[in-house]
C-alpha cells in the first residue's frame, strides 16, 4: 500500500488528524545557510489550507519556533522549535519549565565558540537556549569536522549540554530528557488526536517517528511517518518512517492532496 492509499482515512477524517512536518529539508530546500532558507508561496499556501481543514497543523524544527514562524511566515500554526523544547501556540511563546536556565547560559556559549571559530569557515549560529556550528561551507567538510569536535569537548565539559548532529551541522542543545516526539505526543493527548502524519528527513526526525509508533501501540491511535530522501541524508531516516517521499516537491505534492 502507497502512502496516498494508507492516508485515505485521515483526509476523511479531519477533525480528529494532526498534519506535523520538519521545516529545512522537508518543506524548504536545505539552503547554503539558515538565514538564506525559505519556503516557497506554494507550500505557505497548501499549510493555509491544512490549517483549515486540520484539527492541529504544527512545523516542529531544530530552529528556534520564532525562527520557523518567520520563515513560514504564518501566524496561526503551532511551532515547535529547538527540537521540541519550546514552541509558539496561538501566538505565545512556552519552554519546558526545566530549559529556562539555558536561557541565561547561551550567549556565553555562543560568545566562546565564535572565539574559537572567528577566522575560519565554521559559522557558529546562536540560539535561545544553545549553538549550533554549520560547515555546509566549508572546503574540506572532514577537517573542518575535526576542528570542531575538540572545542565541542571543551564546550560539554563547562556547559551542561548535549550534542545533535545533523547535515553539515553540530549542535549544542539542553542536556534534557525531552525531545521533538515527546513534544508531538502530549499535542496529540491533549487535543484528542486519533491520526497523525509526520514528516521529515534528519536524523531528530527519528524521534518522532519512534515516539508516535509507541503511541500507536498502546491508544486508538493511527501514525505515519514519511522520510523526505536526498542524497545527504542519513540511511537511518529512510529506515526508520513508513514510507519515503523523494523530496521537498514530493512532500508539497502530498500535502495539497491531504488539503483539498
Amino acid at each position: 500500500m502507497d502512502i496516498y492509499s494508507t492516508l485515505v482515512e485521515f483526509k476523511a477524517h479531519p477533525g480528529v488528524t494532526g498534519i506535523f512536518s520538519d521545516l529545512d529539508g522537508t518543506l524548504s530546500a536545505i539552503a547554503q545557510t539558515p538565514e538564506s532558507a525559505s519556503v516557497t508561496t506554494g507550500v505557505r499556501e497548501v499549510l493555509t489550507m491544512l490549517k483549515e481543514r486540520y484539527k492541529v497543523v504544527g512545523i516542529v524544527s531544530g530552529r528556534a519556533s520564532d525562527d520557523a514562524k518567520r520563515m513560514v511566515g504564518l501566524d496561526d500554526l503551532l511551532y515547535i522549535g529547538s527540537h521540541g523544547v519550546e514552541w509558539i501556540e496561538e501566538g505565545e511563546r512556552h519552554y519546558a519549565p526545566e530549559v529556562k536556565k539555558y536561557l541565561d547560559m547561551a550567549p556565553s556559549l555562543h560568545n566562546e565558540l565564535s572565539d574559537y571559530f572567528t577566522k575560519t569557515d565554521i559559522r557558529v549560529e546562536k540560539k535561545d537556549l544553545g549553538a549550533a556550528l554549520h560547515y555546509r561551507l566549508s572546503a574540506d567538510k572532514d577537517a573542518a569536522l575535526a576542528l570542531i569536535e575538540p572545542v565541542v569537548e571543551k564546550m560539554l565539559a563547562k556547559y551542561p549540554m548535549k550534542v545533535v548532529r545533523g547535515r553539515f551541522v553540530v549542535e549544542l542543545k539542553p542536556d534534557i530528557g525531552l525531545d521533538k516526539g515527546d513534544t508531538i505526543i502530549a499535542v496529540c493527548l491533549r487535543e484528542g488526536l486519533a491520526n497523525v502524519l509526520y514528516i521529515g528527513d534528519d536524523v531528530t526526525d527519528i524521534d518522532a517517528f519512534k515516539a508516535l509508533r509507541r503511541l500507536e501501540e498502546t491508544e486508538n491511535f493511527k501514525a505515519v511517518s514519511a522520510a523526505v530522501a536526498s542524497n545527504e541524508a542519513a540511511a537511518e531516516v529512510a529506515e526508520a518512517a513508513d514510507f519515503s517521499l523523494a523530496g521537498v516537491d514530493e512532500v508539497e505534492e502530498l500535502l495539497r492532496w491531504l488539503a483539498e
